[in-house]
């Protein structure tokens, strides 16, 4: 009899671990079918944000000197040049600096991406291009696509030409930490948002006061040493 209530019990309890387990099995299959259906969705919209990953001068360069800007479609830029800096692009270039905000928290790839989504989840953003340069593209690429498109978020990369060698060089160890921190974030990234309290809203950077304090310290390849001087002369000449 002890025998047989053995039996019994151990044939219960597998039958209900393999429907425990048909259960999970199904419902993970049918979140990553929609999510993919999701994604390729998003593919063939618009791009409705830009996000620039910090490392070089170049890329915000880029940015304001030659990317298309299409009105409304708001720009984050995770720690990249200071903000007075990639403020001065744009006032060089003559091209309005609305909508372009600037983090500072980020202090890797991971990071750029964990701070960014909190941005992404409040404009609502479906269709993100990623500009970064090319030492940078396949890490990015892997984790943009993992952690962004667990979000249902479609992730385009663009590589800006780069010159000289960039802040994040590639290393097969970085990818693979920032792969494997990734995959053990993204169970709690739809419970947990990690908060950057370094933002800058790039219209409300006081260029005036950075210039009359004599503290624009820009990378070289901005060409942004003698812009304060140029631009005091500028302002001086238009007056009457």
């Amino acid at each position: 009899m002890k025998q047989l209530w053995t039996r019994l019990r151990t044939g219960f309890l597998f039958r209900r671990s393999r429907f425990w387990a048909l259960l999970i099995s199904t419902v993970i299959v049918t979140v990553l079918a929609a999510l993919a259906i999701a994604l390729n969705h998003h593919r063939q919209q618009p791009v409705d944000t830009i996000f620039v990953l910090g490392g070089s001068i170049k890329r915000e360069m880029y940015l304001a000197e030659t990317l298309p800007r299409k009105e409304n479609i708001p720009i984050l830029i995770s720690n990249g040049s200071p903000s007075p800096c990639v403020r001065a692009l744009y006032e060089r270039e003559e091209r309005s600096p609305a909508g372009v905000y600037v983090e500072h928290c980020a202090r890797s790839t991971f990071d750029n991406f964990s701070y960014g989504i909190p941005f992404f989840r409040q404009w609502h953003s479906r269709h993100i291009q990623l500009l970064t340069s090319g030492s940078h593209v396949e890490r990015a690429t892997w984790l943009g696509r993992l952690m962004l498109g667990a979000h249902g978020i479609w992730v385009d990369v663009l590589e800006v030409p780069e010159t000289g060698v960039p802040g994040n060089v590639e290393r097969w160890w970085k990818t693979g930490l920032d792969m494997g921190r990734s995959l053990l974030w993204l169970p709690f990234s739809y419970i947990y948002e990690p908060r950057c309290k370094q933002i800058d809203l790039l219209p409300q950077v006081d260029l005036d006061s950075v210039c009359a304090r004599r503290r624009l310290t820009c990378e070289n390849q901005g060409n942004l040493k003698n812009y304060c001087k140029i631009r005091r002369s500028d302002l001086e000449s238009l007056r009457p």
